[in-house]
């Protein structure tokens, strides 16, 4: 257990430190990445109480992937680091060490799916000089949940002949006819377009 001494002189969030990384989403957390993805090597660094957000941790990430590391260090406090003006057993009462294993499975799982996809990428195909073209094909399923009688839309954009943006879900509300849900179905993949 830690003692009152830990928390005697805590980070200064948010101050200029010269970070070299950016803030991503990775496995559902907000985590600050450093280095190169094309690193054949990665460290995933864990924030203390002061989460990750601390800036000498940032440094260290920093100095790490100058070494030629990808590194990643995720908010597993998502967003709640200790504050001093906070009693520390309060703190400890919100953050039981029996949710870690609940934090990292996404993240492990996210790092895993990137290892081994690494040398995979999209193909175009296409006259390299001819322009850029971009197809949207759209479609829906009318009434295909019975339960609840909604019906599925489904969009792909295609960029020179590749998918690019993709996406099957349930219509958020109920259409009354095959057309309108296929209107529906239309103005989503508009949206998206925009």
């Amino acid at each position: 257990m830690s003692g009152p001494q830990c928390c005697e002189n805590p980070p200064t969030s948010g101050s200029s430190t010269g970070e070299n990384g950016r803030i991503e989403e990775i496995g559902g957390l907000k985590s600050y990445t450093s280095g190169s993805l094309a690193s054949k090597l990665a460290v995933v660094l864990i924030a203390d109480i002061y989460g990750y957000e601390a800036p000498k941790l940032r440094l260290i990430a920093d100095k790490v992937a100058a070494a030629g590391f990808y590194v990643v260090v995720p908010d597993f406090l998502y967003g709640d680091p200790y504050v001093p003006e906070t009693p520390l057993s309060s703190w400890f009462r919100n953050h039981l060490p029996n949710r870690g294993e609940l934090y990292w499975t996404p993240m492990k799982n996210n790092l895993k799916y990137l290892r081994n996809t690494k040398d995979m990428f999209l193909v175009y195909r296409g006259n390299s000089k001819a322009k850029l073209r971009v197809d949207c094909y759209c479609n829906a399923g009318f009434e295909t949940d019975r339960d609840d009688i909604k019906s599925q839309t489904g969009y792909v954009f295609l960029l020179n002949g590749g998918a690019v943006d993709w996406k099957s879900s349930k219509q958020s509300t109920t259409a009354m006819s095959a057309t309108e849900a296929k209107y529906i179905a239309a103005l989503e993949a508009v949206t998206e377009a925009v």
